[in-house]
């Protein structure tokens, strides 16, 4: 029973950092506001991060974008667009859908312009 024990424990671990190096997945609501936190954007302070990521969301969700698309998003917050872009054939639609949502938000969230 101890020899299975270890065998499990050492199969845990060895599955677990077989995952550590590997980048974390995108998550839009997580990078969206790991960058607007940094003040990487003159127009949205860090305050007003996770309002802007929110509206957002919600501008996609109002264009029927889904989960590929958030993941898409999230991507842009920490990756090179060019190096990537190519994966998503539905990218440039997206990117002109974040261009609609930008204008929006910002006015939403009180930026003057």
């Amino acid at each position: 029973m101890k020899t299975l024990t270890t065998w499990t424990a050492a199969a845990v671990l060895l599955a677990c950092s077989a995952g550590a190096d590997e980048p974390p997945k995108p998550d839009f609501g997580r990078d969206c506001g790991h960058y607007y936190r940094q003040g990487l954007d003159a127009d949205v302070s860090p305050d007003k991060a996770d309002p802007y990521c929110s509206c957002l969301a919600g501008e996609f969700a109002k264009a029927g974008l889904g989960e590929d698309a958030l993941a898409f998003f999230g991507r842009t917050y920490s990756e090179d667009l060019t190096t990537f872009i190519h994966e998503y054939p539905k990218g440039d639609a997206w990117m002109e859908q974040s261009f609609k949502a930008e204008p929006i938000c910002k006015a939403e969230i009180g930026v003057a312009k």
